[in-house]
């Protein structure tokens, strides 16, 4: 039976602690997520005085894992997320995903709803300029110009 936290000698907890810390560490972007950041930046160089992990380095450990592409307009970042639903989204934005291929029983004018929704969403005064569909770290995967 495998033993819980509560229930782990110092020594187990010690190396799960460390163990964790590694894989913290190489998460890709991890230093672009606000509290996986903070929690790294907590971390003791020397581990070995890591004794218990609370939940909220397990959750951001998750979270971290699927955040790594953003939206970015212009040079603000609209949004971050896990690769998939970046990519959906982006494709929403630029109209794709709007298109009578893909949308067949789509109404025209669903795409200016959608950006009128998500400008209110994440306070976009108007679609200008350019959005750039991004790993963290910075390679750009897509770009778009809205004229």
């Amino acid at each position: 039976m495998k033993k819980g936290l509560a229930e782990a000698s110092d020594q187990e907890k010690q190396r799960k602690g460390q163990a964790l810390v590694e894989k913290l560490r190489t998460i890709p972007g991890a230093e672009f997520y606000p509290p996986l950041n903070a929690l790294l930046n907590s971390v003791p160089e020397d581990v070995a005085d890591v004794v218990c992990w609370p939940d909220e380095v397990a959750n951001a450990l998750s979270d971290a894992e699927v955040m790594t592409h953003e939206l970015i307009l212009n040079g603000k970042r609209l949004l971050q997320g896990d690769e998939t639903s970046i990519k959906v989204i982006f494709n929403n934005l630029t109209g794709l995903n709007f298109t009578p291929e893909r949308r067949p029983h789509g109404e025209p004018d669903e795409h200016e709803l959608y950006l009128a929704d998500m400008a209110h969403a994440w306070g976009v005064s108007e679609w200008r300029g350019d959005i750039l569909l991004q790993a963290f770290g910075g390679e750009v995967m897509k770009t778009h110009n809205f004229c």
